[in-house]
């Protein structure tokens, strides 16, 4: 993430403060969510160093496998979100990557269904995505995210109804990824 808070820096009056804003958040909202895995997942035996040597490198993988793994309908969004990065004068590599913070939720429960089922973090992708697109998932999560939220409880609320479905999806995928492995 400090490499692209870096970027998102530099872009300091040459991009709209609300655009930089809405990167940064982006960039908050998906450390949040690790962090919340991290500690619901790990609890009383986190170890912050074991943890990134753990997921480190197979979430950098996933990163760079993301665009062949997606769905139609989340390569279409990532799509959509990245053209409006573009258009506001983001670079297009920084917006891609800007564009797939969101998708990148699911990252660290796809580490442990490919290590589960001993498949490729790519193989997990294209199914985790592919299950979300068929089962109406992605529509389920967009409902979620569109809950109005009015204080600390009702977010609260809404995140424990979202992680409750990423924890399903990842259940699913897993049964499916250890039915199917190549």
């Amino acid at each position: 993430m400090r490499e692209i808070w870096s970027q998102i820096e530099d872009l300091d009056n040459k991009i709209p403060a609300s655009v930089q804003y809405i990167a940064m958040n982006q960039t908050a909202r998906l450390l949040r969510h690790a962090s919340y895995w991290l500690i619901e997942h790990l609890g009383e035996h986190l170890v912050i160093e074991r943890a990134v040597h753990r997921y480190a490198a197979p979430v950098q993988e996933l990163w760079a496998e993301l665009g062949s793994a997606l769905s139609a309908t989340a390569s279409a969004r990532l799509g959509v979100d990245r053209s409006r990065l573009v258009e506001q004068n983001v670079p297009e590599r920084l917006a891609t990557r800007i564009a797939s913070l969101e998708i990148l939720h699911c990252a660290l429960d796809l580490v442990e269904v490919a290590m589960a089922a001993k498949v490729e973090i790519g193989f997990a992708a294209k199914a985790y995505f592919n299950i979300s697109e068929r089962m109406g998932l992605s529509w389920i999560k967009e409902q979620i995210d569109g809950l109005a939220v009015e204080g600390q409880w009702q977010a609260a609320a809404r995140r424990t109804v979202r992680d409750e479905l990423y924890g399903l999806q990842r259940r699913i995928t897993g049964a499916a990824t250890r039915v199917q492995g190549p």
